[in-house]
């Protein structure tokens, strides 16, 4: 895991962003020499849990609200703007 300070995470907050995406390595950030922070890249949400249940059970689990809808991969609400 590579480490860095907070003010060195301030200035290149971008660049550490891209990297952590592209590389998928996180990265802590420290204050004083003490961890603080990790940023780590996200998680895609799998579908694979509701399309292996039961047929029985697809519509029941497609149509629970407490599912969230995907967009590109990650869980939005109906809260979240689009």
């Amino acid at each position: 895991m590579l480490q860095t300070t907070l003010y060195d995470a301030k200035a290149r907050l971008s660049a550490l962003v891209e990297e952590v995406s592209q590389t998928g390595q996180e990265i802590l950030i420290t204050r004083h020499g003490k961890p603080i922070v990790r940023l780590a890249p996200l998680q895609p949400v799998s579908w694979a849990p509701i399309w292996d249940a039961p047929e029985r059970l697809r519509p029941k689990l497609c149509e629970d609200p407490t599912i969230p809808t995907l967009i590109d991969g990650f869980p939005v609400s109906d809260d979240d703007p689009v």
